[in-house]
């Protein structure tokens, strides 16, 4: 069977704005760590598992371990380089989950054709997106313990947990970071978590199944 080519987004037909955000995240999308794994795949013929839908759970949940580690690690104390690189891994991922949380809200549906866009479940889709809640505040937290140990802060992991999840929450400003850079990096995260709660939440949540009540019958 023959492969649908992907539409075309032009600045004629769909204006500048969606164009170049069109254009935009599909080139962040194809740097992304993520993209490169099933790209390897690709180049060494195995394509069945990374093309599946087990691959992107496996990804995320191999992340939210991943992070928990390097959370205990970093709050536990370690060289600085190790902490940098952890640092940089957690920037990374971060972005990664954006780039790609922005492409299924709303230019997959482009890419794939508006009639013929599904997803495999949206119960399914709504435990991803939480997984990727957690995810944010466990590599931020990892940001923010480095930030303190540098200034010789105590790393209180549970205290960073609780701090993270509340900016990402937009329940309260950053209180507790040590430099105008991690400001900086706390309210990104804040602006992270007002896309997630007002957007990507709530956009699958209504897409979930109606539950059916005693009164109802």
């Amino acid at each position: 069977m023959k492969k649908d080519k992907e539409p075309k987004v032009t600045i004629a037909k769909d204006g500048p704005i969606l164009w170049l955000s069109y254009n935009v995240f599909n080139a962040l999308r194809q740097v992304s760590l993520f993209q490169q794994v099933r790209n390897v795949a690709r180049w060494c013929g195995r394509t069945s598992f990374t093309s599946g839908y087990l691959f992107p759970e496996l990804w995320v949940i191999g992340h939210l371990i991943l992070g928990s580690l390097a959370c205990w690690i970093v709050s536990a104390g370690c060289a600085t380089w190790l902490g940098w690189v952890f640092c940089i891994y957690a920037m990374l991922r971060s972005f990664e989950i954006f780039v790609y949380q922005f492409n299924v809200l709303l230019f997959d549906p482009i890419r794939s054709g508006r009639a013929k866009y599904k997803i495999k479940s949206s119960t399914r889709m709504v435990l991803l997106l939480i997984c990727n809640i957690f995810e944010y505040v466990i590599w931020f937290g990892v940001i923010y313990l480095f930030a303190r140990s540098q200034h010789n802060l105590p790393p209180s992991g549970q205290f960073i947990f609780f701090e993270s999840f509340q900016v990402l929450a937009n329940i309260t400003e950053p209180s507790e970071f040590p430099d105008s850079l991690t400001v900086t990096i706390a309210n990104i995260e804040s602006l992270i978590g007002l896309f997630m709660n007002i957007v990507c939440l709530a956009r699958f949540i209504s897409m979930l199944p109606p539950v059916e009540t005693v009164e109802d019958n």
